[in-house]
């Protein structure tokens, strides 16, 4: 089985992701600023104290790794206004965390949300257009 860096697995997706992982009998690390939070406690994982604005910690989390998944950054809805720091983490967070699978061959998982398509109610791949309403930080972010 894969080793598979989870980057934010605090959060909804993150967390779901590293139980799948687990699930299918994968080695899972738990990649956040806190990884001794209450939604890791009752998992089998190995913790790796990472913040997405620092890239040597997510390059230490990603040695060995086969994979990693990013799902890390705050949720930004609403009009803002929104600390800049928290729309690093989806813009420089993505790039670190990118740059540092590159550097161990391992595969990217890049996890965002429909919001940003300019499609509603479809399933979409790469390929479909973007929103570019300017009204949400999360979409510009992403």
């Amino acid at each position: 089985m894969a080793r598979v860096v989870v980057v934010g697995p605090t959060g909804h997706i993150g967390n779901l992701s590293a139980r799948a992982l687990l699930a299918r009998g994968h080695e899972v690390v738990a990649a956040a600023r806190d990884p001794d939070r209450r939604a890791l406690e009752d998992l089998a994982v190995e913790r790796a104290v990472v913040d997405v604005l620092e890239p040597e910690t997510i390059a230490a989390a990603a040695a060995g790794a086969d994979a990693i998944v990013f799902a890390a950054g705050p949720p930004l809805v609403g009009p803002g206004p929104h600390d800049p720091r928290a729309i690093r983490a989806h813009t420089d967070g993505a790039e670190h965390t990118a740059r540092a699978a590159a550097a161990v061959g391992a595969r990217l998982v890049f996890v965002s949300s429909s919001v940003v398509f300019a499609v509603d109610g479809e399933v979409v791949d790469e390929g479909a257009p973007l929103r570019a309403t300017g009204r949400n930080v999360y979409e510009a972010a992403k």
